[in-house]
């Protein structure tokens, strides 16, 4: 596998929710080379950097995998429902690109209303109620008031 596809395989086994940057995945894999685990060879086409485990490579990842894999960790640590409004919004863009290439001056002005819409019933549902998962304390002013009820004292 090259780096992108190694950026990609990651992304896909999280769901979206973890996808490293070049900037990491590259000097990860050069570590990994300098360290014997893996080999690293230009591609036919004399581009892209394959890399493949050594044989102490093969040795050390199936110790690690004696263990849960590291993108099940990342996965099990998103926050409850971060998964599905991922997905939600994956399925929205295509849509929205499609009306973008093929609409016409009605459809772009529906959507563009109806998203406008959406953003505003967001930010709304954002404003509503602190989050389960916000720290406490977070939304409250001095001595434990709402930030937004408190009197502003001059």
């Amino acid at each position: 596998m090259h780096g992108y596809e190694i950026i990609g395989e990651l992304t896909e086994r999280t769901d979206g929710l973890w996808r490293p940057s070049p900037g990491s995945i590259y000097p990860t894999l050069q570590l990994l080379e300098d360290e014997g685990l893996v080999t690293a060879q230009a591609d036919d086409a004399g581009g892209k950097r394959r890399y493949a485990l050594t044989e102490q490579g093969q040795r050390a990842a199936a110790d690690v995998a004696k263990g849960p894999a590291p993108w099940e960790a990342v996965a099990a640590g998103a926050p409850e429902g971060a998964r599905a409004l991922r997905q939600s919004l994956v399925r929205l863009l295509p849509v929205v690109r499609q009306v973008m290439m093929s609409g016409g001056p009605h459809e772009y002005e529906e959507v563009a209303k109806l998203l406008d819409d959406t953003r505003r019933r967001i930010y709304a549902i954002l404003a509503s109620e602190p989050s389960a998962s916000a720290p406490a304390g977070a939304s409250e002013g001095p001595e434990g008031s709402s930030a937004s009820s408190a009197p502003a004292e001059g």
